[in-house]
């Protein structure tokens, strides 16, 4: 991907586009009620959506917060560890069973209650796992 220009995003910058400008528990407001037709997470027909079959966040981005969780870059560490510039939190690997080094997953998936598609809330697994509810939204730094 990096040869494209393309890489995936820093948790931080994860949720700064999650947000999209807001500080409520979801991009949406502050009630579950506010995701109905905005985010495929704690409705009634569990499925996974066509990209874009609900509405956008107010940074045009689709499907934030549900249809699939979706990696970042960075490895499971506590928050205020970031470094200065890309934003990365330093390598501290905390390993799973099979040795391979945990990774932030963030968003919510179709199949989640709503309160696990928050704007803060976080989850870390190995890489090296494979499930049908992990997906990927790659990001391309600005030249400004």
């Amino acid at each position: 991907m990096r040869h494209q220009g393309l890489e995936l995003p820093s948790e931080l910058r994860w949720e700064y586009a999650y947000r999209a400008g807001t500080t409520t528990s979801w991009w949406t407001d502050d009630t579950e009620d506010s995701l109905k037709n905005k985010e495929n997470v704690g409705r009634e027909n569990l499925t996974l959506l066509p990209v874009g079959s609900l509405e956008p966040n107010k940074f045009g981005l689709f499907d934030m917060g549900g249809n699939l969780c979706e990696w970042c870059r960075d490895q499971r560490t506590n928050y205020g560890s970031e470094q200065n510039g890309d934003g990365l939190r330093p390598s501290r690997w905390q390993r799973s069973r099979d040795g391979a080094s945990f990774r932030i997953i963030r968003g919510g998936y179709f199949g989640l209650d709503p309160v696990y598609a928050q704007s803060g809330t976080r989850n870390g697994i190995s890489f090296t796992d494979r499930f049908g509810i992990l997906g990927l939204r790659a990001a391309r730094t600005s030249s400004q």
